[in-house]
């Protein structure tokens, strides 16, 4: 019995740092509750509650390579986006993997598909779909967002 205490206390000590989060672990279920509500921001147009989930020295690409530095220029963005070009869209994001590179640092493998979208002249367009990358961090008890790329879903013909 002692010796069975002995490997159960070694293999305790002997975790790496950070090995308590686990797929599935509280982390990942508050950064998969902040998609849904980032998710359900963009379709009611509250832009400061989708400015929320950003840091505050966040940045963003857009998917035109457009660089948007920081949670109060991102916000202004939107604004001007949920005014115009956005309006009436929707937002489905799904979450595919969520790895912890540290306990306190994420990446997020995602999908989006933005429906509602019109031209200028109020003709509806094909949806905007895509993958991205985010990079979130805690702070305190908080995930941000501080980096999002896209992943370019370009098809390269098969030989």
């Amino acid at each position: 019995m002692i010796r069975y205490l002995v490997v159960a206390v070694v293999m305790v000590v002997a975790l790496p740092a950070g090995a308590e989060q686990t797929a599935g672990g509280p982390d990942e279920v508050a950064i998969r509750k902040l998609y849904a509500g980032y998710d359900a921001a963009w379709n009611t147009g509250d832009v400061k509650a989708l400015s929320a989930a950003w840091a505050d020295d966040a940045d963003h690409v857009e998917p035109d390579g457009r660089m948007i530095s920081g949670r109060a220029a991102l916000e202004k963005d939107l604004t001007t986006r949920f005014a115009t070009d956005l309006r009436g869209t929707r937002s489905v994001q799904t979450v595919e993997a969520v790895r912890f590179i540290k306990p306190d640092i994420a990446a997020v493998d995602a999908a989006y598909a933005v429906t509602g979208v019109q031209d200028a002249e109020g003709k509806p367009l094909p949806p905007l779909k895509g993958r991205y990358l985010d990079i979130w961090m805690k702070r305190g008890d908080t995930w941000q967002i501080i980096m999002d790329r896209p992943v370019s879903a370009l098809r390269v013909p098969r030989k």
